[in-house]
């Protein structure tokens, strides 16, 4: 699968880690000398550690076990900082990727140093502040376990792409754990091989292309860590339509026919093939009223 997906950018895509099962924390400079100041600031001396030169800062990793107790990712610890802390949940573009500017992403060769307890203290405190202000907001497709209905598709991954946006993360950086979240939407049966989930219930085709235009979204109208509810330039309300479908009659015929012979085999939407194909059909006719058979 991994060989499939690479194969899709011919080789271009970057590496990424996932800091919670890496049992890591990043600091994540976007600015230079952004770090020394924060420390100056805080009082803070950080040990030598493991340190990824980015296309526009630095990424500094630190050991730390999330299953003893998780640091998230932290944006209001760095309030005032040009700095993102990348923890459990979160992801850092790797060493030997290369960044959108051309610049090479380039480590120091250290050993990763564990994180400094003052460090952690202040990155625990804004997990605990952040998770009383966000119990409200947190539903029941928390759960990776769960699937997310085909009625509530659409919406769920709307939702969870602007808590996303909120967290400050970049878009690189979520694109994995966005993918996660739509691999666990309820597909038709036979369709999203890589799904999770599958009925013969499902109506339609719930497609990663679609998904992620629920995150380009949000990462297009909002700022970086900023709450997508409270926008005082913009009271437009955002409304979601459900994806849809096909009546069987629209498929009546030798058009219909070959459109069900194709389906099972790509992601595309029915209506999608239907349209393609009579478009392709209309464009052999031509504007005569007649095309000349045999």
């Amino acid at each position: 699968m991994i060989n499939l997906e690479w194969d899709k950018h011919r080789g271009l895509a970057n590496i990424g880690i996932s800091c919670g099962p890496s049992n890591l924390v990043v600091l994540d400079e976007d600015a230079a000398d952004e770090i020394e100041r924060w420390c100056a600031a805080y009082g803070i001396t950080l040990p030598d550690t493991y340190t990824v030169t980015t296309g526009r800062g630095r990424h500094l990793y630190f050991r730390w076990d999330h299953t003893q107790q998780s640091i998230g990712n932290s944006p209001k610890a760095m309030d005032g900082f040009k700095i993102d802390v990348r923890g459990d949940g979160g992801f850092v573009v790797a060493e030997g990727s290369r960044h959108e500017s051309g610049e090479l992403y380039v480590g120091n060769g250290l050993d990763v140093a564990g994180l400094p307890e003052e460090v952690a203290k202040l990155l625990l405190a804004d997990n605990s502040s952040r998770e009383a202000e966000d119990d409200e907001g947190q539903d029941e497709d928390d759960d990776h376990a769960k699937v997310i209905v085909h009625g509530s598709r659409d919406k769920k991954l709307t939702k969870y792409a602007g808590r996303l946006r909120k967290s400050g993360l970049d878009y690189a950086e979520v694109l994995p754990g966005f993918r996660e979240r739509w691999l666990r939407c309820e597909q038709p049966e036979g369709q999203i091989p890589e799904a999770l989930f599958h009925s013969a219930d499902c109506p339609d085709v719930y497609t990663w292309e679609l998904a992620q235009t629920k995150l380009k979204y949000a990462f297009d109208k909002y700022q970086a860590g900023q709450n997508l509810n409270d926008d005082p330039a913009d009271d437009e309300t955002v409304h979601t339509v459900a994806w849809p479908t096909l009546d069987d009659v629209a498929l009546y015929g030798t058009a219909g026919s070959i459109v069900k012979a194709v389906a099972p085999h790509t992601e595309a939407d029915p209506a999608a093939i239907l349209v393609q194909l009579l478009a392709v059909f209309g464009a052999t006719l031509g504007s005569n009223p007649h095309i000349a058979v045999g």
